[in-house]
């Protein structure tokens, strides 16, 4: 079973490095051209509290032909920074990334990683990917804190109406499912006899599981009808009572082929929001039952710090780009 990266933020990076490059080709041909109310030669095109935005801060003079996309950017930037106080955990968590990151990038770019990253934090308008991620950290904490605030909002009606529950499972992968070798039967019993004898299901997972969840006692988190399990997975798992555990389940699919066991571990909603380890993955139905939920919180968080806007076009497109009706 494919495992869902639960913080994708080096593809978050590299989207936005692409895109940089574009940003600043715009900028480089149309700057000076952004007309109205302007400080120390500036353009201002918004205010956020007592803070003045200007084109050169806003988009590098970025002209507005781009700058609905680009503004959704700098202004989440922006509205995150100033809503959420920088902590000592929220700069070592930037920093742990950043580090990760550059590990990443070092096995594609070798020797020529630093001028890579150098560049895309200019076009990026960052000194360092230590402020990036303390950024990315930033607007994580702002929708993860808006979430746990309104979970009886945002999540319960998705529990309950699409039978959620959090699961953890046992996979022993196969070159064929329908007919196992002699090896692969072995695992299997030896799954079987643990599991009759007493033993913790994810203690069980962490000896004999193929899967990468193996590493954390099996669990796979929140899961519901829209979860992307292969059907045979699902209709099971959909079945089973909290501490229930399945027959074994044969898949065969294009990335893998094999037998599950399946453990409910909870299915009711006041459990499953009790469970620690699932935070994230029920953010993450969150996010995958309401496209523009990240833009709402944004946006809700600018109006809390007294935004006004110079330009209504800019602050149309903004809008726009955010998938939002004010």
């Amino acid at each position: 079973m494919i495992e869902v990266l639960k913080k994708q933020w080096f593809v978050v990076l590299i989207a936005l490095i692409f895109t940089s490059f574009a940003i600043y080709y715009i900028y480089d041909t149309n700057k000076g051209k952004l007309p109205g109310k302007s400080i120390d030669g500036k353009d201002v095109v918004a205010t956020i509290g007592e803070q003045t935005i200007t084109a050169d801060d806003l988009y590098e003079g970025l002209d507005k032909t781009m700058s609905g996309s680009v503004a959704s950017v700098y202004f989440s930037r922006y509205v995150a920074d100033q809503s959420v106080e920088t902590t000592d955990a929220l700069k070592e968590e930037a920093k742990t990334n950043a580090e990760g990151y550059r590990s990443y990038v070092e096995q594609t770019y070798g020797t020529a990683t630093d001028d890579m990253i150098a560049a895309s934090l200019k076009q990026l308008n960052f000194d360092s990917l230590e402020d990036y991620f303390l950024i990315e950290a930033k607007k994580t904490k702002l929708y993860q804190d808006y979430y746990d605030k309104h979970l009886e909002e945002l999540f319960q009606p998705l529990c309950e109406e699409k039978n959620g529950r959090v699961l953890s499972h046992i996979l022993i992968k196969m070159d064929d499912a329908e007919n196992p070798t002699e090896e692969e039967l072995a695992k299997i019993e030896k799954v079987d006899a643990a599991l009759a004898e007493g033993e913790d299901f994810g203690d069980v997972a962490e000896k004999y599981s193929d899967d990468s969840s193996a590493s954390n006692s099996g669990l796979l988190g929140y899961s519901d009808d829209d979860t992307s399990y292969v059907t045979a997975f699902k209709e099971t798992a959909a079945t089973l009572k909290k501490g229930e555990v399945s027959d074994w389940v044969k898949v065969t699919s294009t990335n893998y082929s094999g037998w599950h066991k399946i453990l409910c571990v909870e299915d009711s909603y006041e459990g499953i929001i009790e469970n620690k380890d699932v935070k994230e993955s029920i953010y993450s139905a969150i996010e995958s039952a309401n496209s523009t939920i990240r833009s709402e919180i944004i946006w809700k968080a600018g109006k809390k710090l007294d935004i006004s806007f110079a330009d209504k076009e800019l602050k149309a497109a903004l809008l726009e780009a955010l998938g939002l009706d004010e």
